[in-house]
């Protein structure tokens, strides 16, 4: 009997084993590349869900949308309502996959608390390396497209609603802005996506913008005292009201009520 385990145990080892180093063969995915296999087969570990893992074989013939996000990343906050909404709509044509890199506890401790215990019907990855590595990105949210079996787009999740999936289900002519989040390795305007939009020459490296940059990524850093006060935020490359809303999620936390999420048309 201690030997038949032994052996069920290896065998499963050399599965993980087998898996994570066939995903790491593989290239990142370029939009009008056809996905690899393996992505459709290999088990994805899932939180608030029966199960505690999923596979993606039998939704091949819907479109995907990858929802790389943080339970730190309040755009990520903000975007769940919606995409619970979306999943609900459309029903079998789509399916909506949150992906995340936190580990199992983050995730579960987001699920159980007061701002997440009410998305009953959503699920998410936990610890992913593989599908990051599938689809590189700098910054969250990052939607992944995938239809009839190939990478159609990235965007970012502004451009996630019903006017956009419905444009790509019936084939339309798609509305969607491609994104591709630039390296932060590189200074901006050395970059060789920076004028990819502007179909314009680089002259000089010095610029002036208004409004956010989507390309390179946005995110935010917060300082707290030894007691667990936060004195200080930083923002990079944020709206002003994901600015308002990453504050005032940490106050409305503090008092133990429900954070604002819907934005109004008059700020």
């Amino acid at each position: 009997m201690k030997n038949i385990f032994c052996r069920e145990l290896m065998s499963f080892a050399f599965t993980i084993m087998a898996t994570t180093t066939s995903f790491a063969q593989k290239k990142f995915v370029k939009i009008g590349d056809p996905i690899p296999e393996i992505f459709w087969t290999t088990p994805l570990q899932v939180v608030n869900h029966p199960q505690k893992t999923i596979d993606l074989s039998e939704d091949k013939n819907k479109l995907i949308l990858l929802d790389f996000w943080s339970t730190w990343c309040s755009a990520c906050l903000m975007s769940l309502p919606k995409i619970e909404a979306l999943q609900q709509k459309f029903g079998d044509k789509v399916k909506i996959l949150p992906v995340s890199s936190q580990d199992k506890a983050a995730l579960e401790k987001f699920f159980t608390s007061p701002n997440g215990h009410k998305y009953k019907s959503m699920l998410s990855t936990y610890g992913d390396k593989n599908l990051h590595n599938l689809f590189p990105h700098t910054g969250v949210p990052f939607i992944v497209w995938i239809k009839d079996g190939k990478l159609f787009n990235t965007t970012d999740a502004k451009q996630l609603n019903e006017q956009t999936i419905n444009e790509v289900l019936s084939g339309q002519k798609s509305s969607l802005q491609t994104i591709i989040q630039m390296s932060r390795e590189r200074p901006l305007m050395l970059s060789e996506d920076y004028d990819r939009q502007r179909n314009v020459r680089l002259l000089n490296y010095s610029f002036f913008v208004k409004g956010q940059i989507p390309d390179i990524g946005a995110g935010g850093t917060y300082r707290k005292t030894a007691s667990g006060k936060i004195h200080g935020r930083q923002f990079t490359n944020l709206p002003l009201w994901d600015m308002y809303y990453a504050i005032g999620y940490e106050l409305f936390k503090q008092q133990d009520k429900t954070s604002f999420t819907e934005k109004n048309d008059g700020y």
